[in-house]
């Protein structure tokens, strides 16, 4: 039998960052309304043992021991791998599954498990990238649709997301809609705007992997002599695997004002940095992005995810239409033309996502249409 009051949260990221902050708050805000909640995750991270619940790691999802899987390969079927994720559930018998994921391919396969026990569950999913078609064959599509089309509810933070996913799989579901991603930083905290007598400061801020984050272009961008010979400083907040990388090309092009600052708060980066950059190949919903917007700075985006949405051409901001080394620095360029505006402009970013973004309340709004669920659809 299941329990009315238990809802288990699985996070299919490898490490805790900015898309972990919405279904962790939204398990908060269900302990305080007195439901049980379990976690299963594929790291340990103080954030998650802080709050209240049992939590399970799955990294290595299908268990069995080293003797065990050497036996197998001698004798296959020897022995049952035992699978951790459909053990927990069987355990914990929950009322429904929040399944977090960081891309909209579920290689883990957690969605069609919740089928097979007949669990409810939900997908909230952080990134659509078309890189993932790379990832759809004849062989899967049917389940990945599956996937979606039997969930009682699919979550997305972007527009532009929910639209790929839809062609993706070629999907019209009528169980998908749009939430807004979360907001961190309280008001009280905001910093004020840092004097710009000498040099203007460019932050960039997340995980430091090229690839997603576009740091590489960030590089050719820097290593070009106009860059190079304006006071300006690109600020790198962060880490991640290819932090060596930025340092060894950073000293291999001479490049002087591109720093690495490793980890500090949103409130610390905003109290010395002027304007935010992100050459981001793909994204979802940047919670970067917004909390740059709620401390009044404007921000240099590409058109990736859903920033065109929040970010307007020489109004808040400027948005470059690709990732690419041209693009990024035609809208970098663009930017630097207008650079005794960006405080004026981060004014604006600010009252733009007061007025067209909550993100204060993301969390209560989220939990409200669970709620919904549990009390109209699934119960």
């Amino acid at each position: 039998m299941k329990s009315d009051n238990k809802i288990v949260y699985v996070t299919t990221n490898e490490s805790w960052g900015g898309s972990e902050e919405l279904w962790s708050r939204s398990a908060k805000g269900f302990i305080e309304k007195g439901y049980q909640v379990v976690y299963a995750s594929k790291y340990k991270h103080n954030n998650i043992t802080q709050l209240n619940g049992t939590h399970y790691l799955f990294k290595d999802r299908f268990k069995t021991s080293l003797i065990k899987r050497a036996l197998n390969k001698l004798l296959p079927d020897c022995f049952k791998v035992e699978d951790v994720i459909a053990e927990m559930l069987k355990k914990e018998k929950p009322v429904l599954v929040i399944l977090s994921q960081g891309n909209n391919i579920d290689k883990d396969d957690i969605m069609k498990c919740c089928r097979d026990l007949k669990i409810p569950y939900v997908t909230m999913t952080q990134l659509v990238t078309e890189f993932h078609f790379l990832s759809i064959t004849a062989e899967n599509l049917s389940k990945l649709q599956d996937d979606y089309l039997f969930a009682a509810a699919n979550y997305f933070v972007s527009e532009k997301n929910l639209r790929l996913n839809n062609l993706m799989l070629a999907l019209q579901p009528t169980n998908a809609e749009i939430i807004n991603s979360p907001l961190i930083i309280k008001r009280e905290e905001i910093p004020v705007y840092p004097l710009t007598s000498e040099v203007f400061k460019i932050g960039l801020i997340g995980r430091i992997e090229c690839f997603h984050k576009g740091y590489d272009l960030l590089l050719q961008l820097a290593a070009m002599e106009k860059w190079k010979s304006r006071p300006v400083e690109f600020n790198v907040y962060g880490d991640g695997p290819h932090t060596n990388v930025l340092a060894e090309n950073i000293a291999l092009l001479g490049i002087s004002n591109v720093k690495l600052k490793g980890y500090k708060k949103s409130i610390e980066i905003w109290a010395d940095n002027h304007i935010l950059f992100m050459p981001s190949r793909m994204e979802g919903m940047s919670l970067a992005l917004i909390e740059a917007m709620y401390c009044k700075r404007a921000a240099v985006v590409t058109d990736v995810g859903d920033a065109a949405r929040l970010i307007k051409n020489d109004f808040n901001g400027f948005v470059a239409e690709t990732a690419s080394v041209a693009s990024l620095d035609h809208a970098l360029e663009n930017g630097w033309q207008q650079r005794h505006r960006w405080r004026q402009m981060g004014e604006n970013a600010s009252s733009y996502l007061t007025e067209n973004y909550d993100a204060v309340n993301a969390a209560e709004h989220f939990n409200n249409k669970i709620l919904h669920l549990l009390n109209n659809v699934i119960n």
